[in-house]
């Protein structure tokens, strides 16, 4: 695993709250880090931490308007 890579899942496993993190926070850290959304995606999976408030409504929750 790349440098930037596990200073992502540091901060993943950091603010998942009860192996919870919300979606916008994983894009944050996405950003921060300059790991793409795809492999941030792959190592939620493979950390086992779930994924609350999606910014897409894939995971049970979406805003009224997102704006």
């Amino acid at each position: 695993m790349e440098k930037t890579e596990e200073k992502a899942l540091e901060l993943l496993e950091r603010r998942a709250v009860e192996g919870f993190i919300p979606c916008k926070q994983a894009l944050r850290i996405s950003d921060e880090t300059g790991v793409s959304t795809r492999r941030i995606g792959a190592m939620i999976d493979e950390s086992g931490i779930k994924i609350t408030e999606c910014q897409f409504g894939c995971f049970g929750w979406k805003q009224e308007n997102p704006r």
